[in-house]
């Protein structure tokens, strides 16, 4: 019997103390009066340096405000544009190490456009070394996240074959994809596939729909091309 109550007082004393723990972490989840005010406080120096950047073009002061935001919460999007403008070397010379260590924390936050440009610097090799296995890694994952930019080019690479092996019918798949997104590009990109019937059966109507779709979306070259296409038939 008392070693029954003992057992008992034991449990209770794990269920309590496991109770608490969690309790605690829970309250420290939350977020706060003062989690909010800074919040607030990241983004007021976010959007100031997203207007210096993008309409002022004062991309020194920009680069201090989107580090202020970004020291704060290490807001994603502050991070994107440090790494932007180190990358693109605007009011200062491109620094392609601080670039990539900016679009990596980005990245991380789950921002797309850093993984679509990390993917372009090595991609290029330019400011990075050259490795093509990240850079479909970083499309790949950007595409996960339905970056319309990142579904396009993943199609493109498939189709050319240069740095992966060819396969039409996987370029067509993203290209689908890109559709279901309303894609401008990738309606124009199998519009031209299906009109000229290289690659795959020629379609003179899908491709013909496929440009008109293009052009409800305001593509000036989707619209010159179904012109085109239009005086051939």
């Amino acid at each position: 019997m008392i070693q029954n109550f003992e057992k008992k007082i034991k449990i209770k004393i794990l269920f309590s103390t496991a109770f608490y723990w969690w309790n605690k972490r829970k309250k420290k989840m939350q977020i706060g009066p003062e989690d909010e005010k800074m919040n607030k406080l990241s983004n007021f120096h976010f959007e100031k340096g997203h207007k210096l950047y993008y309409e002022k073009k004062k991309y020194r002061k920009a680069l201090k405000h989107f580090k202020i935001s970004a020291k704060i919460n290490s807001k994603g999007e502050s991070l994107f544009n440090i790494g932007r403008i180190h990358e693109r070397g605007h009011g200062r010379k491109p620094n392609g190490k601080k670039a990539k260590y900016y679009y990596e924390l980005a990245s991380e936050k789950g921002i797309s456009k850093a993984m679509v440009n990390l993917s372009s610097m090595y991609l290029s090799g330019k400011l990075i070394e050259s490795n093509s296995e990240k850079s479909i890694h970083y499309l790949k994952a950007a595409h996960a996240l339905n970056d319309t930019f990142a579904t396009y080019n993943l199609g493109l690479i498939h189709m050319e074959g240069k740095i992966i092996e060819k396969n039409i019918l996987k370029s067509i798949e993203f290209m689908e994809f890109g559709i279901q997104l309303k894609h401008s590009r990738s309606y124009n990109f199998l519009a031209c596939l299906y009109l000229e019937g290289k690659e795959i059966p020629q379609n003179l109507k899908k491709g013909i729909d496929y440009f008109i779709e293009s052009s409800k979306l305001n593509d000036s070259e989707a619209i010159y091309n179904l012109g085109i296409s239009l005086k051939k038939i």
